[in-house]
């Protein structure tokens, strides 16, 4: 419906911002207003009248202009949502549903959105003046000497910045990107758990500092001083190829998940060797071994995929029916997934009748929050809880709550504050050694309150203070059973994360007897750090890791333990 005399002969005055009206001497359409000089359509049956929008007097008869106070033609009425759909919502036929403005526009019920004081303000209950700069998230706004809007209202795409290819990590290049954003590394800064250089004075291969945490440069030289790797998401998980680069590195990372890894073997031709090696009368272990322990977790995953595909069986079940006693074992930990064979560790310490504390220090230790994360899900998938309530249903005393801490997100990649590790360094000596009797409380409170590269820091200011020795040195001296293989396991891995595991594996094999579980536990869970551990045992013990093992086990067992270590 047209008002008589509308529009004009020749169409409608051209709007700022807006497509050109059609030029004199196109055919008429069959709708829209009729022709000039022509009566006005009649209403049609069915359409009710026209109503003028409330609130706004008719137009006189005439031009058609803007209006003082009215938006220009096309554009929604004001009190409409900014950048709305046009011809929505007032002035619209009654009962036609309103459209819907564009993606990420306030809509009614939300909160105004806030401008500087020095941009333009608009008259109260208008359309915001030109002027305002487009907010992140909106669609831009057409303005005097941009490309007009397509007819359907929505601006054409604007020519932006041709896509770029992310470099190594994930972050844009450098020069004249985006500024540094709250939470994220300057350009050209470490992703969050990408490992820096190696520490000063530290054996070779020694792990590399903990991103995120300000360079603490000490320790005397030729004394093996590590730090451990940053928590939040490892580098790793950005590209497979750098995953497969710090698998069995120098340097000590925390564990992936099997989609960080590539697929380099072919799945489809081990699915096919493992299935001969095990078809027929009796198995080729020695297949099995050249095969599953020379691959890493990602490569794994796809040749149990292949093998259900081709075979239509479960590649662990079919291996674990072939095997038996502690290769079995071995073989079953290689073919289940990082965070899955971490969580089944902490439920077998935790399974029946007692604990087994030692089990669950030597899982829980040292976790960053990614692998923290990827055990919790994994334990709540197939468990129904969370490793926080079977803990603390098994455990009493400071060793629940220390463990219970090492199975909480701890702060991450914050620096360092010097006065702050001095402040507990002497408040730790004080609780200790500097008093007769010992406050555990204090040392369970600022071992699970604080980050890594915190400890790491309260550690060494310790070391130079008051006795002049090590802080595993005094809790050895302050402490005892479970609650003092707990702390010894923190301050340890602070100090040097392929220590720590050497030791283990120590513990492990030392004395009357193997503690096969353990030995498994540890070797398959670190398999892709034994670079760094290796090198912590020769130097801690004077021999290899590899004579060892060769030394306490027998069999298919050890070796397919040796093709996991390597020589």
């Amino acid at each position: 419906m047209s008002y008589p005399g509308y529009p004009p002969a020749g169409g409608y005055p051209a709007q700022p911002g807006y497509p050109a009206q059609q030029a004199p001497g196109y055919p008429a359409q069959p709708y829209g207003a009729p022709p000039a000089g022509q009566a006005p359509y009649s209403p049609q049956p069915g359409y009710p009248a026209h109503q003028p929008a409330p609130g706004y007097p008719p137009q006189p008869a005439g031009a058609y202009g803007t209006q003082p106070g009215y938006p220009p033609a096309g554009q929604a009425y004001p009190g409409a949502a900014p950048g709305a759909y046009p011809g929505a919502a007032p002035g619209a036929y009654p009962g036609a549903p309103s459209q819907p403005g564009y993606p990420g526009q306030p809509q009614p019920g939300y909160p105004a959105q806030s401008y500087p004081s020095s941009y333009p303000q608009a008259a109260p209950g208008h359309a915001p003046a030109a002027g305002y700069p487009p907010q992140p998230g909106y669609p831009h706004q057409p303005a005097p000497g941009q490309p007009p809007h397509t007819a359907a209202g929505y601006p054409p795409a604007q020519p932006g910045y041709p896509p770029q290819p992310a470099p190594a990590g994930g972050y844009p290049p450098a020069a004249g990107g985006y500024p540094p954003q709250p939470g994220y590394p300057a350009a050209g800064a470490p992703y969050p758990g990408a490992a820096p250089a190696p520490y000063p004075g530290a054996y070779p291969g020694a792990p590399a500092a903990y991103p995120g945490a300000a360079p603490v440069h000490h320790g005397a030289p030729g004394v093996p001083v590590a730090m451990v790797p940053v928590a939040g998401v490892p580098a790793a998980v950005a590209g497979p190829s750098s995953a497969a680069a710090l698998f069995n590195s120098a340097t000590y990372t925390p564990f992936f998940p099997f989609s960080s890894y590539p697929v380099a073997s072919p799945a489809a031709a081990d699915a096919d060797a493992l299935h001969h090696a095990m078809k027929g009368i009796g198995t080729d272990e020695a297949a099995l071994i050249r095969i599953l322990c020379k691959r890493n977790p990602g490569e794994i995953h796809a040749i149990r995929e292949a093998y259900r595909t081709k075979f239509g069986k479960d590649l662990v079940k079919r291996v674990e029916s072939e095997t038996s006693g502690n290769f079995k074992k071995v073989l079953g930990g290689v073919l289940t997934d990082p965070d899955a064979y971490q969580a089944e560790c902490l439920y077998l310490a935790m399974k029946g009748l007692g604990t087994n504390e030692d089990g669950l220090i030597e899982v829980l230790v040292g976790k960053c929050n990614a692998e923290l994360a990827m055990m919790e899900k994994a334990y709540e998938r197939e468990h129904k809880k969370s490793i926080r309530h079977a803990l603390e249903s098994e455990l009493s005393s400071h060793l629940k709550h220390l463990l219970v801490g090492c199975a909480t997100p701890r702060e991450e990649g914050k620096p360092v504050n010097a006065d702050a590790a001095r402040a507990d360094a002497e408040r730790l000596y004080k609780a200790g050694e500097g008093k007769i009797g010992t406050d555990e409380k204090a040392f369970v409170e600022i071992f699970n309150n604080r980050s890594y590269a915190h400890l790491r820091e309260t550690f060494r200011i310790y070391e130079t203070a008051h006795k002049h020795h090590s802080m595993t040195h005094a809790i050895e001296s302050e402490f005892s059973g479970d609650l003092k293989r707990c702390l010894h396991a923190i301050a340890l891995f602070v100090r040097n994360p392929g220590e720590f595991y050497a030791e283990q594996l120590m513990a492990a094999m030392k004395g009357a007897g193997t503690n096969d579980a353990k030995l498994i536990r540890i070797v398959i869970a670190q398999r892709h750090n034994m670079v760094c551990i290796k090198a912590a045992f020769a130097a801690k013990y004077g021999k290899s890791l590899a004579h060892w093992v060769e030394a306490e086990t027998s069999g298919d067992y050890k070796k397919a333990l040796i093709e996991l270590i390597g020589h």
